[in-house]
C-alpha cells in the first residue's frame, strides 16, 4: 500500500510540475509573439511616444465598445472575474498562515479555473474586435486612430498560443482542486 501511494503521489506532483513547466514555456512562446507585435507596432508608427500610444489605445478601446457595446460589459464580468480568482488565490495563502496544507492547492485551483474562464470568455471577443477594426480600416483609409493589425499569421499564432495556455492552465486548476479529495482520502503525501 505503501508503494502504491508513493507512486500515485510521485504521478500527482510530477504532473502538477509538468505542467508548470509547460505553462512556462508557452509563456516564453507569448513574450515573443507580444515582441514581434510592437515591432509590428513600432514599424508602422515609429515616431509614437508611450503616453501617445496609451491614448491610441484608449481610442480604440472607445471605438471598439461604440461599434460593439457588450464589450464593456464583457469587461466588467472579467474584471469581476479576475477580483474573485485574486480573492481565492489570497485564501490560499492564508491557508498557508493557518496551517491548512491540504486546502492551499485547492484555493489556488479554483482561481486559476475563474481566471482562465474569464481569459477564455473574453478571448473569444478578440476575434470580434479585429473584425471590427478590419471593417474600421476600409471604411476610413486615413486611419485616424492609427490601427495595426497584426499579420493573419501572427494573430492565428497567439490565438493557437492562447489557447494552449488556457486548455494547460485549466488542467492544472482541476488537478489542483482535487487535491484536498487526494490528501483526504489518503492518496497523496
Amino acid at each position: 500500500m505503501f508503494i502504491i501511494k508513493l507512486l500515485f503521489t510521485l504521478i500527482y506532483y510530477g504532473s502538477v510540475l509538468y505542467l508548470l513547466y509547460i505553462s512556462g514555456k508557452n509563456h516564453q512562446i507569448y513574450l515573443e509573439i507580444q515582441e514581434e507585435y510592437t515591432q509590428v507596432r513600432e514599424h508602422a508608427f515609429p515616431n509614437l511616444t508611450e503616453q501617445e500610444h496609451k491614448q491610441r489605445n484608449k481610442k480604440i478601446a472607445q471605438y471598439y465598445e461604440k461599434m460593439n457595446p457588450s464589450f464593456s460589459k464583457k469587461r466588467i464580468v472579467v474584471g469581476i472575474s479576475y477580483g474573485i480568482g485574486l480573492y481565492m488565490f489570497c485564501r490560499g495563502f492564508l491557508a498557508i498562515f493557518a496551517r491548512d496544507f491540504s486546502h492551499v492547492l485547492f484555493y489556488w485551483g479554483i482561481s486559476l479555473l475563474i481566471i482562465t474562464s474569464a481569459g477564455f470568455y473574453f478571448r473569444r471577443s478578440k476575434k470580434n474586435e479585429r473584425e471590427i477594426l478590419q471593417q474600421y480600416l476600409i471604411n476610413n483609409p486615413q486611419n485616424e486612430l492609427q490601427v495595426v493589425l497584426v499579420p493573419e499569421t501572427l494573430y492565428m499564432k497567439y490565438k493557437k498560443n492562447m489557447d494552449k495556455k488556457i486548455l494547460l492552465l485549466n488542467i492544472l486548476g482541476l488537478i489542483m482542486v482535487f487535491h484536498p479529495l487526494f490528501f483526504h482520502f489518503g492518496y497523496v503525501y
